[in-house]
């Protein structure tokens, strides 16, 4: 079992920890929480942490919802300071990657914290519970909602502070009816700012062993980055089945995972349950990012921002991998293209003979937000045998000369001041599993205007058709091997304010030529409500969504009308739509 570590009392914050919200939490009498529990019966009992138990009750507040309540227990090492720090955090931050605090009771010692109620339990309970498994996919797409939770703290919570969690473990990540992953228990966390990467916040060491930044419990120096090393555990955890502090191993998993990987032996740590069901390459890049997340130069760990881009690379590599081959029928499919080390050169291309042609891109795009603090991403197919790639961004200036920017070799960029005014590029050249390079591809964000302070340009929509040069089935698929229609890289872009203009995007893959879309909005009280007449891949966002999570579910449909299970996605990177943000210049 898991032990918290608090070395001393700290106090109750004199001043708020963050703005005030426009619809604070609501405030619930001991009597209510009783009546929910039946008197806090232990049958209703779903878990215990270090603050107390946690329940599940109905509370009947108009229609009758279930929630999760989190009862302080009088012997329990939190209280009064670590209730108030959760209550104000979670009542002013709102974020679908987060557990929405639905409200509190404070009676005196009588202390309780109400939830949205998380159906599927915690991380924890599915990776170390005999009977459950969860696939390879799965987990990925849980590690990239947890690290756009915790993303959303460290950068995006719209004030000059940012906000450190301080106790990221898997027991801390629950899922929802679908699996997403939402950050809970703030009742360490502390506020920081967010201008410069290594700031650090000089404080008590609180957190749970296993989890713990060895280079803040060594200084006492608490900033992004320990949480980022605590989230570098979580992923060894999803990795391997073995729990932090694992009694079979005589040291910590964070020591013993990393040695094994340095010594090549990655396919011997994987969790046995995944074995033959992961692909070399996405393992790959998981473990790179887990390794990354642990190293012990806190400065050298990449941000949480980064985390996500390459989760999402390993999610991408795997798929394709899943879906590039169905009983020996090849399907051409678009891919998120590999960054390789070092730094970018150009050279020219070798010359072969007439039938050997070299690696290639189609397609080359630029995807994303094209202004200031927007997130950019280079796709394209891969043709010729094209398996990695190089990738330099670029900025060329109105006089027709082109810059080259220091360290972005990646195909994920973020933009920034620098890159207001100028046209901002990226280059790519292709490599084959022979080594052997193509020829240099270019292309620009924002079709190729300037970059804007203010403006955010929508991209392409959804393929809703198949088209020759997107997805070529060679043969007719074995309906043994037949897999059911999908979207990749599913995403909403636009205006998210009263009056502007979404557009979902996304790639076909798996033989999806349509495609239904409903649009829906996700309540801060975890309630969902389907926008009637919202059925187009294109939205025009109005004063009623103002308050809510703006998402769309969409439905992918192939020749044979077979229909996949719904994708979600949410505008404004998961935040709540607001009235008051600028509108484009």
């Amino acid at each position: 079992m898991m032990q918290s570590v608090i070395t001393k009392d700290e106090t109750t914050p004199s001043e708020p920890l963050l703005p005030a919200l426009e619809q604070p939490c609501c405030c619930f009498s001991m009597s209510e929480l009783s009546s929910a529990t039946d008197n806090f019966d232990e049958k209703w009992c779903i878990g215990q942490g270090g603050f107390g138990k946690v329940y599940k009750g109905k509370i009947s507040d108009g229609p009758t919802k279930t929630y999760a309540i989190k009862r302080l227990h009088f012997m329990s090492d939190q209280g009064e300071p670590e209730f108030w720090v959760e209550v104000e955090m979670l009542s002013r931050l709102r974020h679908c990657n987060l557990v929405s605090l639905i409200g509190y009771c404070n009676e005196g010692k009588d202390m309780a914290l109400v939830y949205e109620y998380m159906h599927n339990g915690t991380l924890s309970d599915h990776l170390h519970k005999k009977g459950t498994i969860l696939t390879w996919s799965q987990r990925l797409k849980i590690c990239i909602g947890a690290a756009r939770g915790l993303d959303y703290l460290h950068t995006g919570t719209g004030i000059q502070q940012g906000v450190i969690h301080r106790d990221v473990k898997s027991t801390n990540i629950l899922l929802d009816q679908n699996y997403a992953a939402k950050i809970a228990d703030f009742g360490l966390a502390k506020t920081g700012p967010t201008n410069q990467t290594c700031t650090h916040v000089s404080t008590i060491v609180k957190g749970t062993f296993g989890y713990i930044d060895p280079n803040y419990w060594y200084t006492g120096r608490l900033t992004r980055k320990s949480d980022v090393y605590a989230f570098g555990v979580v992923l060894l955890e999803v990795l391997c089945g073995r729990r932090a502090l694992d009694e079979s191993l005589d040291e910590g998993l964070a020591i013993w995972a990393q040695d094994r990987i340095k010594q090549g032996k990655i396919t011997q740590i994987i969790d046995y349950r995944l074995k033959d069901h992961v692909s070399k390459s996405s393992l790959k890049q998981f473990s790179r990012i887990a390794m990354g997340c642990l190293l012990s130069n806190p400065s050298q760990r990449p941000t949480m921002s980064e985390v996500v881009g390459g989760l999402n690379l390993a999610l991408s590599f795997h798929e394709r991998k899943a879906s590039s081959t169905i009983g020996g029928i090849t399907i051409k499919k678009v891919w998120s293209l590999v960054s390789l080390k070092g730094h970018f050169e150009v050279r020219s291309s070798w010359r072969t003979g007439s039938n050997d042609q070299l690696p290639g891109i189609e397609s080359l795009k630029i995807v994303g937000d094209a202004f200031l603090g927007g997130e950019l991403q280079v796709c394209g197919y891969s043709v010729n045998g094209a398996v990695e790639c190089m990738f330099q961004w670029a900025h060329r200036l109105p006089d027709g000369s082109t810059k080259y920017i220091e360290g972005a070799t990646t195909p994920n960029y973020t933009i920034a001041l620098d890159d207001l005014g100028t046209r901002l590029g990226v280059e790519v050249i292709p490599f084959d599993k022979k080594g052997r390079r193509g020829k240099v591809y270019k292309c620009f964000a924002n079709n190729g205007l300037l970059i804007s302070e203010t403006v955010i340009v929508p991209v392409s929509g959804i393929v809703t058709e198949v088209e020759a040069n997107q997805i070529e089935l060679l043969e007719e698929q074995d309906d043994n091997n037949d897999q059911l229609p999908s979207i990749e890289s599913l995403q909403i872009a636009g205006d998210a304010y009263p009056g502007g203009k979404l557009q979902v995007w996304g790639f076909s893959v798996n033989g999806t030529v349509s495609c239904l879309f409903q649009w829906f909005h996700h309540s801060p009280d975890g309630s969902i409500e389907y926008i009637k007449g919202a059925t187009g891949e294109t939205y025009t966002v109005t004063l009623d969504d103002v308050g809510t999570y703006l998402g769309i579910e969409v439905v992918p449909i192939d020749k044979k009308s077979r229909k996949s299970i719904g994708f979600k996605c949410f505008a404004n990177n998961g935040r709540l739509i607001r009235e008051t943000v600028s509108a484009p210049n």
